[in-house]
């Protein structure tokens, strides 16, 4: 079903390979997180639906209002609007329905207003600190990005490479590999646990390379617009961040070398792009040092970037599909949701592993309640023909119908072959 699929998950595998720091934790992430929310916007019965990401900006008792990307409800001119759901990372099993109350084409956002809020998530939303644009941001520094549900709740990083977008001073530009269309609308935090910044998306289509609106800006313009915004708070007391990050292996945070990922220090930035741009040219010798530097520390995306490089073969590093597989399971042991489709599919198809459906299903099951598409046709597969699962039909179509909504042709092809509608 899937062996020639799997070549597109090994090239997804080397784009996610060095967001640095999936899973991070610290209090004052924590307390942003708790504001963070996935949105999901219906494009009609013929079109996948939109995944982004939102952050609550005003309570006003059980009605929220969520700042998100304007471009997840528009193509073109076109909107699809009809059908809004947004889940709260304090409520993760229960998505409410939204509605758009406002946008700005100028600066690609839009806020969502959610009601009849539970009392349990409502009452426990936080106040954002606003980065205002007197402490302006300088290339090199390091953003903290909070994704939403399809993103599996990451707290990757990106670092700033340019202070305006073309000839926009209201926007930034920044770096960091796999940027993904789901963080479109997630809140951007500086070292300092402030919200710096509205992620936009990539530019030009590059997955390395994305944009953002710098929030003190955007709170301006939509103030004078009247929205209210009471759980922003411009310029106010900085929310308590453990620069940069609290180091801890609980909270599924590897101790990455300070060298690599503090701003700041020498070579740092150098290292890691001379390290990113080796990958992607193959030339794994020159980029293998940095990756397992950080996999030996315990950084899950180095892990699964190392079992990549052994398992494609490049300048400097021989193919072996074994060692591949064995950094590919440590990745996925670490959190990885990536790796765990991996190594899922590695043992579904007896790739550098023994065959082993019940293996398989473990992993796959975990990825795809992250949100990984392949992983999600995949389980589904298993279902339906009971191999490593018990058969059943309506988890194998609950699962292929995912993947299908999300583009899978091969999930598609599936339900149709096991006799089930879309």
């Amino acid at each position: 079903m899937i062996t020639h699929s799997r070549m597109a998950l090994r090239a997804a595998v080397c784009c996610l390979a060095m967001a640095p720091i999936p899973n991070a934790r610290s209090q004052g992430l924590e307390r942003f997180i708790d504001g963070v929310v996935e949105v999901e916007v219906g494009k009609g019965s013929n079109k996948a639906k939109e995944n982004g990401t939102g952050f609550v900006v005003s309570a006003d008792g059980d009605t929220l209002s969520v700042l998100t990307a304007r471009h997840l409800f528009y193509e073109g001119r076109e909107g699809f609007t009809n059908d809004i759901s947004v889940t709260f990372y304090l409520d993760k099993l229960n998505p409410h329905k939204a509605e758009l109350v406002t946008d700005s084409v100028n600066l690609d956002v839009a806020v969502l207003k959610i009601s009849r809020v539970p009392a349990s998530v409502s009452q426990k939303l936080p106040t954002f600190s606003v980065r205002p644009d007197g402490t302006p941001l300088s290339i090199g520094d390091a953003l903290y990005v909070l994704g939403g549900k399809s993103q599996s709740w990451q707290v990757p990083t990106v670092t700033i490479s340019g202070l305006k977008d073309e000839d926009r001073p209201d926007r930034v530009r920044f770096t960091g590999i796999g940027i993904r269309g789901g963080f479109s609308g997630s809140a951007l935090v500086d070292s300092n646990g402030r919200l710096a910044a509205v992620h936009l998306g990539v530019v030009e289509s590059d997955e390395n390379f994305g944009h953002a609106q710098r929030m003190a800006y955007a709170y301006g313009i939509l103030k004078d617009r009247g929205v209210t915004m009471n759980r922003l708070d411009i310029g106010g007391t900085a929310m308590a961040v453990n620069p940069p990050l609290a180091l801890n292996q609980e909270g599924g945070l590897a101790a990455v070398p300070k060298k690599l990922i503090i701003p700041g220090q020498p070579g740092s930035i150098e290292e890691r792009q001379k390290a990113e741009a080796a990958f992607r040219r193959g030339q794994y010798y020159a980029a293998m040092p940095a990756y397992r530097q950080l996999a030996d520390a315990g950084d899950s995306s180095a892990m699964a970037a190392v079992g990549t490089m052994y398992e494609k073969g490049g300048e400097g590093v021989p193919k072996d599909i074994r060692l591949a597989a064995q950094w590919h399971l440590k990745a996925a042991e670490a959190g990885n949701s990536a790796a765990m489709q991996t190594i899922g599919l590695d043992y579904m198809v007896g790739d550098g592993v023994p065959q082993d459906y019940a293996k398989a299903a473990y992993w796959l099951k975990q990825a795809a309640e992250a949100g990984q598409t392949m992983a999600m046709g995949a389980i589904g597969f298993l279902y339906g023909y009971g191999r490593g699962v018990p058969k059943d039909l309506e988890q194998a179509a609950f699962w292929l119908r995912k993947a299908a909504a999300a583009g899978d042709e091969t999930a598609k092809q599936q339900l149709r072959k096991l006799g089930l509608s879309q």
